[in-house]
């Protein structure tokens, strides 16, 4: 992203902490013998926040989108801070909101500690999450080394279908299609995976779909035969349904927090899709381009 770029290029200062600074899924410093991961994450209501989202799913998924990047470097997440700008104070929204920000806190076992909160002109969350870890793990592989995805593919694309293409009828394809729809609205941050971390190369979380964050590995082969094994049959009947390409759906489903991985071991709980090579990034041996991909809009 340009933003990204422009920041890069004009904040130069550093000191004897920083291992890692922009650029990967959180910021790294050294303390001692240990390793401070910090990640921020923002949603905003007309880009992030689908309106069939619950107050407590939202609290549940700002700390999920937070704590998957701390995961994503190997870390366990050990504080949260929270920010809310709100239009007005609308205390049940605000109450029920907290409920499932304290389920996230309890599930994650990672204490909220603080935050902000501001008048806006819309809803506006802006966390922030602290992880430690003995050995930080990026964005990276080595030639050799196979690309494995934990998880399934998929649901949050098909749920986002629906919501953007047939919001009339919500409610039925919410029943027809549950765990689609709850993949929407609580995705799970693979903290399960931080125990396998010394196997890892490198890491990065799914949230903007798996073909633009396979871009973050520079040079790879993926096999469609192995991603479609990723995609659960609600999926396939979903694309069989609506004449959707299962693979697309695959590749261009954002904000599903499973974890791309990078190793010369197998992982568990995690399938192989293809492996880094030398130079070129290829999609069955043909040169791949990210098509489509995932974008935040809900206005």
């Amino acid at each position: 992203m340009e933003i990204i770029e422009i920041a890069k290029s004009l904040l130069k200062f550093k000191n004897n902490y920083i291992v890692k600074g922009i650029d990967d899924d959180g910021a790294v410093l050294r303390i001692n013998n240990s390793y401070l991961i910090l990640t921020t994450d923002m949603m905003v209501e007309e880009t992030h926040i689908p309106s069939i989202l619950a107050p407590e799913d939202i609290g549940f998924r700002i700390a999920t989108a937070n704590i998957s990047d701390v995961v994503a470097m190997g870390a366990k997440p050990i504080a949260f801070l929270i920010s809310l700008g709100l239009n007005k104070a609308d205390k049940n929204f605000v109450k029920r909101f907290y409920l499932g920000l304290n389920e996230a806190s309890l599930f994650y076992s990672c204490p909220i500690v603080g935050g902000d909160t501001v008048k806006s002109n819309s809803l506006i969350l802006s966390g922030f999450c602290l992880g430690l870890t003995d050995k930080p793990i990026y964005r990276e592989g080595k030639v050799g080394d196979k690309i494995y995805v934990t998880g399934d593919l998929g649901r949050v694309f098909c749920s986002l279908y629906i919501y953007y293409n047939f919001k009339d009828k919500l409610k039925d394809f919410m029943e027809s299609y549950p765990n689609i729809f709850n993949k929407l609205k609580k995705p799970i941050a693979r903290i399960d995976m931080i125990k396998y971390k010394d196997k890892f190369t490198g890491c990065c979380d799914i949230s903007d779909g798996l073909a633009k964050e396979l871009f973050y590995f520079k040079n790879f082969n993926i096999y469609s035969e192995k991603i479609l094994k990723l995609v659960p049959k609600d999926v396939l009947d979903f694309c069989e349904e609506f004449k959707l390409n299962p693979l697309d759906v695959a590749l261009n489903s954002g904000e599903e927090f499973e974890l791309i991985i990078t190793s010369k071991y197998k992982i568990n709980k995690a399938k192989e899709i293809g492996e880094i090579i030398e130079k070129g990034r290829f999609l069955d041996g043909k040169e791949f381009n990210i098509k489509g991909g995932y974008v935040h809009k809900f206005y």
